[in-house]
């Protein structure tokens, strides 16, 4: 996901590629975990576009176990 193109979020989150032309802006990562039928957003987790998509989807899977 693309956000703005500053340098605070550059040194926070990075960019693909090693320059500005291999990405124009810096990115994140973000996992998000919906329920389709009804729009529930149970969890989600952001981090620098470097982090593993896995690494992420591990803090959002907790919410599918109930509280109990």
């Amino acid at each position: 996901m693309d956000v703005a193109d500053t340098a605070e979020n550059e040194e926070a989150l990075g960019r693909p590629g090693a320059s500005r032309v291999a990405s124009p802006f810096p990115k994140i990562r973000f996992v998000a975990l919906l329920e389709s039928g009804t729009p529930v957003l149970w969890a989600a987790c952001m981090h620098r576009y470097r982090v593993d998509e896995w690494k992420l989807a591990e803090a959002v899977i907790p919410a599918l176990n109930p509280p109990g």
